[in-house]
């Protein structure tokens, strides 16, 4: 995890088209996740270029759903090269997450007609939080929190995906 600031710093410091290297600071991770900000995508169109990935993190409330749906619908018009999936945030057990992981996946391909794959569910954790606001990695600000093997768990996912494998189940 890291800031926006940071990975926008990065990007823009050095002359990076799509497909390019990430900047020499990212270059140890295979993963990086930044949190964008709602309402504010089109200020980031440089970025969104480098990407090829985007994870949405939904809660399963109606109300969040809604937001989260905005957001992608937001990203598919924005920046439709992105492969686009969705972690469900809930302080529910993994059925209720599934639910709500379908319910969002109908919409998009309903409305959208696409595709969203599903990173499984993370619980709220304080720890996410702390992290980014204070710039340590997660690995590294609460190494053996649940959270932190959720995200690493999730990460594996984005990566065997990448790499093109396919899905169990």
């Amino acid at each position: 995890l890291t800031s926006l600031g940071s990975l926008l710093e990065a990007l823009l410091s050095a002359d990076h088209g799509r497909g390019a290297a990430w900047p020499p600071a990212y270059g140890r991770f295979d993963v990086v996740l930044v949190p964008l900000p709602l309402g504010r995508l089109a200020d980031l169109g440089a970025v969104l270029d480098r990407l090829d990935r985007g994870l949405v993190l939904s809660p399963a409330d109606p109300e969040g759903m809604l937001a989260a749906y905005g957001l992608i619908k937001d990203l598919h018009g924005r920046a439709p090269h992105l492969e686009i999936g969705v972690t469900v945030y809930t302080e529910g057990e993994a059925p209720a997450a599934a639910r709500a992981y379908y319910r969002m996946a109908r919409n998009v391909k309903r409305f959208l007609d696409r595709d969203v794959a599903s990173y499984a569910w993370l619980r709220p954790d304080h720890a996410i939080r702390d992290s980014m606001e204070e710039g340590i990695p997660l690995v590294l600000r609460h190494p053996s929190s649940e959270v932190r093997r959720d995200v690493f768990n999730i990460t594996g996912l984005l990566l065997h995906d990448m790499d093109g494998g396919p899905r169990a189940g």
